[in-house]
C-alpha cells in the first residue's frame, strides 16, 4: 500500500478489513516490534529479523518503514538514527546497512557468544526442542557452522539422552534435533530419583547418629561421678 492510500484508509473511520488477512490491522500490539535501544543484551540481528517480518506482513510502504523503524528506536539507538545523513536514510535497504555496520558484535563480544554457545548446556526441565532452539539462535550469532552448531548441542544434550543421540549418528542439526525428541519421549530423566534415593539416605544416617551421640554424652557424665563421686554434672 502507498503512502496515499494509507491517507486514505486513516481518514476513513467507517472503513473496516474483510479479515485480518486480506488487510493486516496495524493495532496488534503483541506482534509489534519491540523498541531497541542499542544495549549489549539486545540481540540486534534478531530484532532487525523480526522487523522485517513484521513490515512484509503489514505491506508497509517504504516510506512508512523507514518512519517505524525511526519511532522504534530508543536511548542511544535514536541518537544513532538522528545522526545518519539523508542519503543514509533515503531507503529501507540503506538503513538496514547503516544499521549492520553500527550493531554487528565486536570481535571481543564475538569471542564472548562463542564461548558461551560452546558451554550452554541444556537445564534441567529444559525441553529439547527449546534448548535446539536456544543452541540454533546462539549459533547465528556467531554464524556458526551447522557442524559447529551440531556438535555443540550433542556437547550440552543431557547426559540420559546423549548416548542415544550418539548411535543414531545425525548428520545434520534438524536430525540430531529428532533423535534427541526420541529419547526424550522414550527415556526416563533418573535425575529426580536419584535425588530422592540420596535424601533417604541422609535421613537415615541421621537417625542412626542421634542414639550414639546421646550414648556418648551420658557416658562421659557417668565417668565423672563415678572418679570425683560429687553429684554436680560438668557441662
Amino acid at each position: 500500500m502507498d503512502k496515499a492510500g494509507l491517507e486514505n484508509t486513516a481518514s476513513t473511520s467507517s472503513w473496516t478489513p474483510k479479515s485480518s488477512i486480506e488487510s493486516p490491522s496495524l493495532s496488534e500490539p503483541a506482534l509489534t516490534p519491540t523498541p531497541f535501544t542499542g544495549g549489549d543484551k539486545t540481540n540486534a540481528r534478531e530484532w532487525l529479523t523480526y522487523f522485517t517480518r513484521y513490515i512484509t506482513f503489514k505491506q508497509l510502504s517504504e516510506t512508512a518503514t523507514i518512519a517505524l523503524f525511526a519511532l522504534l528506536m530508543r536511548g542511544p539507538a535514536n541518537t544513532w538514527f538522528t545522526g545518519l545523513t539523508d542519503e543514509e536514510r533515503s531507503s529501507y535497504k540503506a538503513v538496514c546497512e547503516q544499521f549492520k555496520k553500527k550493531y554487528s558484535p565486536a570481535p571481543i563480544t564475538l569471542w564472548r557468544r562463542a564461548s558461551d554457545f560452546w558451554a550452554t548446556e541444556q537445564q534441567p526441565g529444559q525441553s529439547v526442542e527449546e534448548y535446539y532452539s536456544e543452541m540454533r539462535c546462539k549459533g547465528q550469532e556467531i554464524e556458526a557452522t551447522d557442524d559447529m552448531v551440531r556438535y555443540a548441542i550433542m556437547r550440552g544434550l543431557r547426559a540420559n539422552l546423549r548416548p542415544y543421540v550418539m548411535q543414531q549418528d545425525p548428520a545434520t542439526p534438524e536430525g540430531l534435533l529428532e533423535a534427541a525428541k526420541v529419547a526424550e519421549a522414550t527415556i526416563e530423566d533418573s535425575t529426580p530419583l536419584n535425588s530422592a534415593i540420596l535424601e533417604a539416605i541422609n535421613r537415615v544416617e541421621q537417625r542412626v547418629s542421634a542414639p550414639v551421640v546421646a550414648s556418648t554424652s551420658i557416658t562421659s557424665y557417668e565417668i565423672y561421678f563415678s572418679s570425683s563421686g560429687s553429684q554436680k554434672v560438668f557441662k
